[in-house]
């Protein structure tokens, strides 16, 4: 087994973070990681839905920016949900959620105003857990 397919079956299941900053996905992968989640990473919204397609039975969650360079976050929403309609997202932005007008998340996504900390990741993941029990 290859050590990304390692960290994926860690017990706590795995994170596709997407954001077209690098540093944000490097510390959200840093702070996802010491919760004991495997993680994996990428900077545009084409290798997103590329990297769910071949991976969306050991992904859990997808931390999702709504602005990114290639695509905005609502289409890759829209695509990642075509794969697995019960797929857990939570949207990062630097804006607020009115920045997703129309955008139906039925229980299984949230929203982060970024800058977050690992406080507030938590929460937000418990909020999305929550909902779904």
């Amino acid at each position: 087994m290859s050590s990304k397919t390692d960290q994926l079956m860690q017990k706590n299941g795995a994170v596709l973070i997407v954001d077209d900053e690098p540093a944000i996905t490097d510390v959200v992968s840093q702070m996802l990681q010491k919760l004991g989640y495997g993680t994996l990473e990428t900077n545009t919204g084409n290798d997103a839905i590329a990297i769910y397609a071949g991976n969306n039975d050991l992904v859990d969650w997808v931390v999702l920016d709504l602005h990114l360079g290639d695509m905005d976050g609502k289409m890759v929403y829209e695509e990642l949900k075509s794969i697995n309609p019960a797929f857990h997202v939570l949207f990062m932005t630097g804006g607020n959620q009115d920045d997703i007008p129309g955008l139906k998340l039925k229980g299984n996504g949230g929203f982060l105003q970024k800058p977050f900390d690992l406080k507030t990741l938590i929460s937000a993941f418990g909020e999305i857990s929550e909902t779904q029990r």
